[in-house]
Parts: structure tokens; C-alpha cells; sequence
């Protein structure tokens, strides 16, 4: 009997629907995050495709959040790219990625696109946990003559 009662109780649980429903569709998973300094302050740029701006941090991830085409997802950034004038933002940064999000200081620009398959190949090896914890030295991305390379 009690085995009974304790289904039918399960049964109204997810009949109920105490969760939030979230249109999967809607996701966009970013792989590779940018943030550079730009003259209006700081921009953020992902994989896919989408930009935000704004005179600070805050106002750049919030502007990322509301003109993306879909629901931004950075907790899966694998990797950030960063302008060398922009590094002094990395410790404001671990309120936005992961901890174990991979950190590259960007030199030049690079098609954020496909980076993510250099970087998954030859991977930074420095995280925002790292750099937290008092690493200073960061590796450098750069683009010679068409081609990528990892100065650690």
C-alpha cells in the first residue's frame, strides 16, 4: 500500500511542474569568449556570433545577455581570449566564467570561430583559477602569415 501512495505522490510531483521550463532551442553554448578594451569601453564577444559593449564589464555582459538572439550559456566557455590592455579585468571576469576556463591574451585579431579547434588541440594550460592563485604569466596567441601559435 505504501508503495502505492508513494508513486501517486511522485505522479502529482511532476504533474505539478515545480521546475522552470526553459526553451532547450533557445541555448546558445559559447565555446571561446573575447573581451577587449574598445574606445566606448569593454567589449564581449563569443563563438556564436554574438557581441556586447558597454563603459564597464557589467554593462557589456548585460548588453551581451539582452541582444543575443538566444539564452547566452557561458558556464561551458572552454576558453578566453583576452587583449593585452584588457588582462587587468581577469579577476572581475570569475564572476561571468568558470574557474577552469583557459585564458590566452590575444595579439592580433583572430577569427574567434575557429579558434576553438587550435585551442582545443594545443590548450593554454592557464585557468582563471590559476591566475587567481597568483599566475602571472599568461600564454600569447598570435597569428603569423595565416597560421595560429601558443608563445607560453
Amino acid at each position: 500500500m505504501n508503495k502505492w501512495l508513494l508513486m501517486a505522490a511522485l505522479a502529482g510531483l511532476l504533474l505539478c511542474r515545480p521546475f522552470r521550463a526553459s526553451d532547450v532551442a533557445r541555448l546558445k553554448p559559447v565555446e571561446i569568449i573575447r573581451v577587449s578594451q574598445v574606445p566606448q569601453g569593454i567589449r564581449v564577444e563569443t563563438d556564436t556570433g554574438d557581441t556586447g559593449e558597454g563603459a564597464d564589464l557589467v554593462q557589456a555582459f548585460a548588453d551581451l545577455m539582452q541582444t543575443a538572439s538566444g539564452d547566452i550559456f557561458l558556464e561551458t566557455a572552454d576558453s578566453l581570449l583576452i587583449s593585452p590592455h584588457a588582462v587587468e579585468l581577469l579577476p572581475e571576469l570569475t564572476d561571468y566564467l568558470r574557474p577552469g576556463c583557459n585564458i590566452c591574451v590575444e595579439m592580433g585579431q583572430i577569427d574567434i570561430k575557429s579558434v576553438g579547434a587550435f585551442l582545443r588541440i594545443h590548450e593554454p594550460g592557464v585557468t582563471l583559477q590559476d591566475h587567481g592563485a597568483g599566475e602571472t604569466a599568461l600564454p600569447v596567441l598570435c597569428v603569423v602569415d595565416g597560421r595560429m601559435y601558443l608563445v607560453e
